[in-house]
């Protein structure tokens, strides 16, 4: 398979596999934090360790401003006796974009990866990898690199620390007692240009979710409202994932952890 140039993010190299995990996580009421992390962190190739070697490995930025992008750059040579083609580039998060200079790198030869950071939106201590896969290993990655730092945070909005898209929100999970009538609410504000209406469905009968208003505003501020009306006493407690639609993100951003106490 030949590398086009262009970004290629984990979520939407694993969206199958993640789809598959979290629908049956969605049946047993738990997501295996084990299955996601052999995801976004896959083991190293062992079969063939030190064929592709990088100058370094791993950069730290050391501090750096929210508010501009970071470029780096990783010098990769193939100290083996074939050529070796790089058949995918992957990042572990939609913040980081990558692309390598040449598809193929000869015996001895050399070639780069270039990895684009936007840190706008985000704080603190953060690492991020760049999964390089071969045709050494169709299943596993040749190499892995990573880039570290600290983020400085000038934002105005730093009390929503989250974010699914153009949304920054003041929490991912909720927790709502089993009663007649439960309610949670997540404060949210719309940083885009455009109005956002946001929908979600529930594999749950009786969880649901809205937004108040119903569309939020360009800059506008708002609620997501998740409520649970049950018309039977659960058995035990259950923990669920709520996946937004409505919000141009990457699935595994656009989730939100719901567990309902019995």
């Amino acid at each position: 398979m030949r590398l086009r140039r262009k970004i290629l993010y984990i979520c939407v190299a694993t969206t199958a596999m993640l789809t598959t995990i979290v629908a049956t996580a969605q049946e047993r009421h738990l997501l295996s934090r084990s299955a996601l992390d052999s995801l976004v962190n896959p083991p190293l190739s062992t079969s063939v360790a030190g064929c592709i070697t990088a100058e370094c490995e791993a950069i730290n930025l050391g501090k750096i401003s929210d508010s501009e992008s970071v470029t780096v750059e990783f010098k990769l040579r193939n100290t083996g006796d074939r050529g070796v083609n790089i058949t995918d580039l992957r990042s572990t998060c939609s913040c980081l974009r990558v692309s390598a200079d040449s598809e193929r790198i000869e015996p001895q030869g050399r070639m780069s990866i270039v990895g684009s950071f936007d840190p706008v939106g985000r704080s603190g201590d953060f690492l991020l990898r760049i999964l390089v896969y071969t045709d050494l290993d169709s299943l596993r990655p040749t190499l892995k690199l990573s880039i570290e730092g600290d983020i400085e945070a000038n934002d105005t909005l730093s009390h929503l620390s989250h974010r699914i898209g153009a949304l920054r929100l003041s929490r991912k999970e909720v927790t709502i007692g089993e009663s007649d009538s439960s309610t949670e609410r997540i404060a949210v504000v719309n940083t885009s240009e455009r109005p956002i209406r946001i929908t979600s469905r529930s594999t749950i009968e009786s969880l649901n979710l809205r937004s108040e208003p119903e569309v939020i505003a360009p800059k506008g501020e708002g609620d997501i409202v998740i409520s649970y009306r049950p018309d039977r006493a659960l058995e035990r407690d259950i923990t669920t994932m709520l996946l937004i639609e409505g919000i141009e993100a990457p699935p595994i951003e656009r989730m939100i952890k719901v567990t309902i106490k019995r």
